[in-house]
């Protein structure tokens, strides 16, 4: 630094930075083994600001030689003797931190209870399940719907249901949470720190493709049968073949045993069976008593499934120019397989040759109907994506509601609303996919939906606490929701909830008495301490005055000194009082925002200043300081 200084040449001190730079980067490079990695960074950043610290004190020393006669009079004498203003700078510094951590911190912990409320019921209403895993009395999606889609003022409706999912196997499995929505219907509310990517666009990842088209049994139809020849005889091996209707009920239709290794014909009739058409065919199982993985391995070939309409025998698959079916999952080892052969086939070019191993999914193993695809998309949590090691674009097989199923990433999150994102994670995914993969397996599933969230037309964001007409008509609303909601369910609505949080003393109501106390409090000692600081000083400065009169200043530049040296002390303390309160919020935030159980608030809070409450202090406090210059002016 002192080659640099007292060189005029500005092409040695070039020469001198880039030196500096050089052994700066060769340094840390070496020690970076020896240092801990905030040692090294914090070093590194110094030593690299060396040269622009000097380059500045060139450039400022060059100023100099042109600026005004009170303004480096002023410099110079604030730096003989800068003790002398650490007192009040020192007062205002606390004063201001304390105005600051008032309204930062009470502000924050206010939205940071909205959020959390918001958080909890996701749209403006959530109804969840008291009893069990299913609401009671209610047999489908579709009726669940219909019951608070006829309200008038219910914009949206959509069911979800919530499971508790297990990933692995042995002794380290992981579970995590579970939680299927309506994504054609289900935009939850959400903040900018929840995804780098719009939550919409995730949650559009998830919506069903409707493209897949399903195999129907026609209306009518008074027979089914299915033509297969297993490949030995397996005595206790029976064919079924699952069917859904549509109210969503499953069926499940039996062929007996398999037989002997030949080609059998079998049909069942239909006429017992009070189906809702259209009803779809999901699935080809093959079913033998047991537990665990003890089933018998071999191979079947299934051909032509077909009804009997009117007396005539109509195809409706013929596993030809391959058909969109799959083999149903039942382990992360399975040895099941499926392809079409010339030699499976009892009429046409091809049937289907399925080969099974021992491992069963719930007891059976088969093959279904792909209409979504083989692997249900699902939104994991960042914390789920830790955990297993799965990025997007990974599948794994993952049990839920004790049936196993498979799962593809097509989008990471770090919260999603009503889901807790710490211990194992969480996996969203759409309500229609889950239901016909597990009702692929078990078509008893239909239960499952326990939540159904609300979209009123009045919505939170576009209601404001002097709008009486649209509070009184959300109240309106709310009222027919409870009457509707019934037994073995509760309703969670949002202005409900956040009025009892805002008039709760002990929350947002109690830190904003304390909120307004503190900064009258710190407005008050800041005032009366620099009124203080100027009485004392006042004779003082008419002295220097006077002296700088006599000398042949004017009444402006002496102005401009009074007013420079005094704006500079109060615009420091400001600063750094404003950056202490900001530290301190931070600080307590740590310690204050946690849950009534004590344990970590989802989501996390978001650093947010009462700007309102903090300029009026601002304001007064530059009023108070004006007043004073002009009285020393």
């Amino acid at each position: 630094g002192l080659f640099a200084y007292s060189k005029v040449s500005s092409a040695r001190y070039i020469v001198f930075s880039m030196f500096v730079m050089i052994a700066a980067v060769i340094g840390m490079w070496f020690s970076t083994y020896y240092i801990p990695s905030a040692g090294v960074d914090f070093s590194f950043w110094v030593l690299v600001s060396i040269p622009f610290l000097l380059g500045l004190f060139q450039l400022l020393r060059h100023i100099s030689t042109f600026s005004p006669v009170w303004l480096s009079l002023t410099l110079w004498k604030m730096s003989r003797n800068p003790l002398q203003y650490s007192g009040l700078i020192l007062l205002l510094v606390i004063a201001t931190g304390i105005a600051v951590f008032s309204t930062t911190l009470g502000e924050t912990l206010e939205r940071s209870h909205e959020d959390r409320v918001r958080y909890s019921i996701g749209d403006d209403a959530r109804v969840v399940s008291t009893v069990g895993n299913s609401f009671f009395g209610i047999d489908s999606v579709s009726q669940m719907n219909n019951r608070y889609s006829k309200l008038e003022g219910v914009e949206s409706v959509s069911s979800a249901a919530r499971r508790v999912g297990i990933v692995g196997s042995g002794d380290g499995p992981l579970t995590f949470d579970i939680l299927a929505i309506e994504s054609d219907e289900f935009i939850p509310w959400s903040r900018k720190d929840f995804s780098s990517i719009p939550m919409s666009e995730n949650v559009r990842r998830l919506a069903p493709n409707q493209d897949g088209a399903s195999l129907v049994i026609p209306e009518g139809s008074t027979d089914i049968g299915i033509k297969f020849k297993p490949m030995a005889h397996y005595p206790l091996m029976s064919l079924w073949l699952q069917v859904i209707d549509d109210s969503g009920w499953g069926t499940t239709i039996t062929f007996d045993r398999t037989g002997l290794p030949r080609w059998s014909d079998r049909t069942v009739a239909l006429d017992k069976y009070r189906f809702q058409y259209p009803v779809k065919i999901v699935s080809v199982q093959v079913s033998e008593p047991g537990l665990g993985d003890t089933g018998t391995p071999g191979t079947i070939f299934i051909d032509d499934i077909y009804v009997v309409n009117e007396g005539n025998k109509v195809v409706i698959e013929s596993f030809e120019n391959n058909p969109p079916w799959s083999v149903i999952p039942t382990s992360s080892v399975s040895s099941d397989r499926l392809n079409f052969s010339l030699d499976a086939a009892a009429s046409g070019e091809f049937g289907a040759v399925f080969q099974f191993g021992k491992e069963r999914n719930a007891g059976v193993r088969g093959i279904f109907w792909s209409q979504y695809g083989n692997s249900i998309p699902a939104i994991a949590s960042e914390s789920f994506s830790q955990k297993t090691g799965l990025n997007i674009g990974g599948t794994t097989l993952i049990r839920v509601a004790g049936l196993l199923v498979s799962v593809e990433i097509v989008g990471e999150v770090s919260y999603f609303p009503t889901l807790d994102p710490h211990r194992g994670g969480f996996l969203v995914m759409d309500l229609t996919y889950l239901l016909y993969h597990l009702g692929v397996i078990d078509t008893h599933i239909n239960e499952i939906p326990n939540e159904t969230y609300l979209g009123l037309v009045s919505s939170l964001d576009s209601l404001d606490k002097s709008q009486n007409a649209g509070l009184s008509e959300r109240r309106s609303v709310v009222k027919d929701l409870i009457a509707v909601t019934g037994f073995g369910r509760e309703l969670m609505e949002t202005t409900m909830v956040l009025d009892t949080v805002r008039n709760n003393p002990l929350i947002v109501a109690g830190w904003k008495a304390l909120t307004l106390v503190a900064v009258v409090i710190a407005f008050f000692i800041a005032s009366a301490g620099y009124l203080v600081y100027v009485g004392f000083t006042a004779k003082g400065l008419r002295n220097e005055i006077a002296s700088l009169r006599a000398i042949g200043l004017s009444r402006n530049q002496t102005i401009w000194i009074v007013t420079l040296g005094h704006a500079l002390i109060v615009l420091l303390g400001l600063v750094l009082g404003s950056w202490t309160g900001i530290q301190m919020t931070k600080l307590m935030l740590g310690a204050v925002a946690v849950s009534e159980e004590g344990e970590v608030i989802i989501p996390p809070p978001i650093f947010v200043v009462d700007w309102m409450l903090l300029t009026a202090y601002l304001a007064l406090f530059v009023l108070v300081f004006s007043s004073c210059l002009l009285l020393l002016s």
